[in-house]
């Protein structure tokens, strides 16, 4: 969860939505400071008061590489969803959300996997409207990498794919594999007050990026055990491509004997526009972590560390989707989920808020024997797009490893006077089952779809429809 992203909430399968794949869910928990001025006086020699020089500390972390903890997480989020699914009403809905979680952590440190998570627990509770869903985290998913990619961190699971619900129900923000970057980087004193820095706000909020901030810590109080710092202060930022305005209230506890941090707690006031595939909200989310370190972790034994790739492929970041129209596929982490029926399936690639690409999927009667050419397939196409003038770029035919033989035909074109490229695919199998989708892509907006398409044609697999009724299927009313 970023609770990062609120993901496909309202289920399109109902009827209810086109979508609400909100990426970040909405628990974006940030902190400042209040710097407080504390002065002491002394009595000097002849009776006068003297300014003292206020005793300076240095709150410096001991987090190292091969380092444990054990972290447990509560967030509480209350507010408000924005959705304008037909692009002329704004329309709002409730929002409550309640997370819990729990987790063995222990330092990597290498170029790009900065963590290592092993969940003990990972559930939510999320209501919009009248209508509710309880993300969990599959068992076999419970071991993640906090991966560090400059601008942002993304989780990724060492036992396979996560799916989008997955995904946002663990991304919180407060993330506990950087949290001691909050501490000051010279020695304080009481009422001392520093600016962490804005590059590490998109890593800690889950945001795209900072452009205002004056958030603000400062140490309030100190004796031989602890050293309490207040977070307090606002930033103006970016998430999908609109401006999000964010509000935080709180502080953390650094524990002088362990030297780190051992508790958050934050309040964090958010108000985001409507992106493109994300809903606006307005909320107020409490952030309570606890951080024990471990001198013996259980869950994540040296031999578990020796054996977890550091380097993740397009692959390992990929998000596992099962649709209702009984495949599943592997996504690109921009895309998202606008729509999901029996009959179709919509995606729009979002790539740093631009809108960059749509992809509209449809699984075709089974026609077992049947096997359509390349030649007729192109006809299809050409009848689809009427009088459309188009030249076509390619017509491929190939067997992918799955077994399944694909077809694609490329065509472009001109619509508005912007040049547009259609990317045509048909799956099929022996056993008769088949599926068509279309990219529509601007050309000049090709090079940043990149190989997202290839990603999903690759690990596309049919589903018995007969096990997507049933796992799709109300439970009787009692």
């Amino acid at each position: 969860m970023q609770f990062d992203q609120l993901s496909d909430i309202l289920d399109a399968r109902s009827g209810q939505i086109v979508t609400t794949n909100c990426g970040k869910y909405p628990f974006r928990t940030r902190r400042v400071v209040l710097a407080g001025l504390g002065a002491s006086f002394l009595l000097g020699a002849f009776g006068s008061p003297v300014a003292a020089a206020a005793a300076k500390y240095r709150l410096k972390s001991s987090w190292k590489k091969g380092d444990a903890q054990r972290v447990d997480a509560e967030i509480e989020v209350l507010g408000q969803l924005r959705m304008n699914a037909d692009g002329k009403k704004v329309v709002t809905a409730p929002l409550k959300v309640t997370g819990r979680f729990a987790y063995e952590e222990r330092l990597l440190s290498s170029a790009t996997s900065l963590a290592a998570r092993s969940y003990e627990r990972a559930e939510a509770k999320i209501s919009i409207g009248s209508g509710s869903v309880q993300p969990t985290l599959r068992t076999s998913r419970q071991q993640i990498v906090v991966q560090d990619n400059n601008a942002r961190l993304q989780l990724r699971s060492v036992g396979g794919p996560l799916t989008r619900e997955e995904l946002d129900l663990i991304s919180i923000q407060g993330n506990t594999s950087i949290i001691e970057a909050l501490l000051p980087t010279d020695a304080v004193a009481i009422g001392d007050s520093w600016s962490p820095a804005s590059k590490l706000w998109p890593k800690l909020l889950g945001i795209d990026a900072v452009s205002q901030n004056d958030i603000r810590a400062s140490l309030e109080k100190i004796d031989k055990n602890t050293a309490l710092v207040r977070l307090t202060g606002k930033l103006t930022g970016a998430v999908g491509g609109v401006q999000t305005e964010i509000e935080l209230r709180g502080s953390y506890t650094f524990s002088r004997t362990q030297s780190r941090i051992t508790s958050i707690d934050w309040t964090v006031e958010e108000d985001r526009a409507i992106a493109h595939a994300e809903p606006g909200l307005k909320v107020v989310a409490k952030l309570k972590v606890r951080i024990n370190p471990l001198a013996t972790p259980r869950l994540l034994p040296d031999a578990f560390l020796q054996v977890i790739p550091l380097e993740a492929s397009a692959q390992d970041l990929a998000l596992e989707f099962m649709s209702s129209g009984g495949y599943q596929i592997l996504l690109d982490r921009r895309w998202r989920v606008m729509l999901d029926r029996p009959d179709a399936t919509v995606l729009r690639l979002v790539d740093r808020g631009d809108l960059i690409a749509q992809c509209n999927i449809s699984r075709l009667p089974d026609q077992a024997g049947s096997v359509l050419s390349l030649e007729k397939f192109q006809a299809g196409i050409q009848a689809a797009l009427g009088e459309q003038p188009v030249t076509f770029q390619e017509a491929s035919q190939t067997t992918l490893s799955g077994g399944l033989r694909l077809l694609r035909v490329v065509a472009k074109g001109t619509i508005s006077d912007l040049k547009i490229q259609w990317r045509y695919f048909h799956l099929s199998n022996e056993q008769g089952a088949s599926a068509s989708y279309v990219v529509t892509v601007e050309e000049d907006l090709l090079a940043r779809l990149g190989n997202a398409d290839e990603v999903l044609t690759n690990a596309f697999s049919f589903q018995k429809r007969q096990a997507v009724a049933a796992r799709h299927k109300k439970p009787a009313k009692r």
